[in-house]
């Protein structure tokens, strides 16, 4: 990690952006900084999240420490004085419990766009013209970012100024609330959880909270497939700890999505690395469907659970070889399965 770099340096380490002050002002630079530097071919940027040469009140550490900088590519919530979140009072601690939770559980989705970054110079905090080029408004939504391609993420910056969805179909990744683009959103919520919004068609690779990649179980593949549109995903998976990656140690998992089909495919995996299962338990999480369906795998019905609560629908694959390929299929009901 190093500050001061010019061009050429985007080959040797992350960028670190100094020492800054903890103000609504400065966080609102970092998020451009960020957008900049992933533009620039630094993919891997990171800063003081909160701020370093203040301590920053309860409301800016929730909003800035934890609630942006959990969905950075690299969290540092570094600074002088105590910045452990039990210096902060009951709810802070509470906040800062739950992002590092969900920070952990998309250690695989984060880890693909991390190997994809390292490969390819694609940051994995993407300004919003990288996708929507032909969007007038994406070349002047500076405070918010597309973490991958499915995320989007637009933290509170104190000034009250909207988001901006793209076209398309969009969830909030909190509660499921639908939203269609081109459109503002509110860059606040209720409950104090920063904005954050998945792409319709996006599959999500996810894990049980673990404290490292180096701990991800490989075992266990959890999916969360968002209907309104077709998607795809390729997992990148390696041990964790070592640069084996470099000379081919890793797997990679292919998912598809047929919207019209409510079909879901897991192609056969391809690749190894050191400690790999040789199979592993499927669970998909299915977002946006109308009502409780039944499920099939490979053409035989699969225990599935309907959660009307948040309008989920569940489904245990049980346990298969990596190297077999998968057809999950949705029906409209228990009575009329595809």
């Amino acid at each position: 990690m190093a500050r001061g770099m010019s061009a050429g340096a985007q080959r040797w380490a992350s960028l670190w952006s100094g020492d800054i002050n903890a103000t609504e002002d400065e966080m609102r630079w970092q998020i451009r900084g960020m957008l900049a530097a992933g533009l620039a071919g630094f993919p891997f940027w990171t800063h003081d999240a909160g701020g370093f040469l203040q301590k920053p009140g309860d409301d800016l550490y929730e909003r800035w420490g934890l609630a942006m900088g959990a969905f950075t590519p690299v969290w540092k919530p570094h600074g002088i004085g105590f910045r452990f979140p039990w210096t902060f009072d009951a709810r802070t601690q509470a906040l800062a419990a739950s992002y590092a939770e969900e920070r952990a559980r998309l250690i695989p989705y984060l880890n693909t766009y991390a190997r994809q970054a390292g490969a390819t110079g694609a940051p994995m905090a993407r300004a919003m013209l990288l996708d929507y080029p032909a969007e007038s408004a994406a070349w002047t939504a500076d405070l918010q970012w597309l973490l991958g391609r499915e995320l989007l993420v637009a933290p509170d910056t104190g000034d009250g100024h909207q988001a901006w969805l793209p076209p398309g179909l969009w969830y909030s990744y909190w509660d499921d609330a639908r939203a269609t683009g081109p459109a503002p959103a509110a860059s606040r919520r209720a409950d104090a959880r920063i904005p954050v919004f998945v792409r319709a068609g996006a599959v999500l690779p996810r894990t049980a909270p673990t404290p490292s990649a180096m701990q991800w179980d490989h075992a266990r593949l959890a999916l969360d497939v968002y209907a309104g549109a077709d998607g795809r995903f390729t997992l990148l998976e390696d041990d964790g700890l070592t640069e084996a990656w470099r000379t081919g140690a890793s797997r990679a998992s292919a998912f598809a999505w047929n919207d019209a089909r409510r079909e879901l495919r897991l192609a056969p995996a391809t690749g190894a690395f050191d400690g790999a299962p040789a199979a592993r338990t499927v669970t998909v999480k299915f977002h946006g469907l109308p009502g409780a369906a039944a499920v099939r795998l490979n053409g035989a019905e699969v225990a599935s659970a309907w959660d009307a609560a948040s309008g989920t629908l569940t489904a245990d694959l049980g346990a298969h070889d990596v190297d077999e390929a998968l057809v999950v299929a949705v029906g409209t009901s228990r009575a009329n399965l595809p």
